[in-house]
This record gives structure tokens, sequence and C-alpha cells, in this order.
């Protein structure tokens, strides 16, 4: 008897919730799309945040390649020239003159942080001009230099 009651509790508890396999597997199939719904609209946010960033990235190369590497020029000619010894210096660069110029914008130069040369080109193109100018001057710097700058 005591089964013949755990079967007629079973049938009764089925048809209270009137249970139906078939809303089991659509709430199991809403709750998967949800849940793939949502891994494909972060990883293609994801995916559109890095191609953004890249192509941002590729821009602003193109945009500061040259301008970094006309400072770095400006400051590896300066910085070299400054450190060599004065009896080299004299051979390199006969005009006294020219030779505290070169000092001179080395200062100048070293002075400035390589963020505020590129943010700002009209400064960047004046130590271009003088380096160009000074390197005009001193024929024997002009012949490894002059297609570089």
């Amino acid at each position: 008897m005591w089964l013949f009651l755990a079967d007629m509790a079973d049938e009764q508890w089925c048809e209270d919730e009137k249970f139906d396999p078939s809303s089991d597997l659509k709430r199991e199939w809403e709750r998967r799309k949800e849940q793939f719904h949502a891994i494909g609209y972060r990883d293609g946010l994801i995916a559109g945040k890095e191609a953004s960033a890249q192509i941002g990235f590729n821009e602003g190369f193109k945009e500061f390649v040259v301008d970094g590497f006309k400072w770095g020029v400006i400051r590896g000619v300066t910085g070299a020239l400054d450190c060599i010894g004065s009896e080299i210096k004299e051979k390199l660069i006969e005009s006294k003159e020219t030779r505290s110029k070169f000092h001179d914008l080395f200062e100048s130069v070293n002075h400035l942080s390589t963020t505020d040369a590129l943010n700002d080109c009209g400064v960047l193109g004046s130590y271009s001009e003088r380096l160009q100018s000074l390197i005009v001057e001193s024929p024997t710097i002009a012949l490894h230099l002059k297609k570089l700058v």
C-alpha cells in the first residue's frame, strides 16, 4: 500500500505542476541562448575595441614616426658632438662660434622632454632648422648627415 500511495503522490504532483518536458527544454534553450548571446556580444565588443585601437595606433604611428625620427637625430647629433673631446670637435667644426651654437642647441634640446618636443611642432621645426643650418656651416658633418635631417 505504501508503494501505491507513493505512485499516486507522483501522479498528483505531475498533474498539479502540469509537467511538460518540452517546457523544461524550452527554458534551458532560452537560458543557453541568452548566455551565448551575452558571450558573443562581449567577444564582439572586445574585438571591436581592439580593431579600433589598432587603427588609431596605425594612424598615430604614421603621423609621428617622422617627427620622432627627427627628434632622435637632433638629440643624437647634438649629444654626440657635445661629448667628444675638444681636439676632435675643433677638427670637425672649424668655427668657434659654430661649436658654441652646437653646444647651445644641445643644452636647449637636453632640457626639453621628448613628449613636449613632439607635441609642439614649432619647437621641433625650430630645432631641426637650427641643426640643418649648423650642419651646413660644418661641411665635414654635412657629408654624413645631410640626408637624415
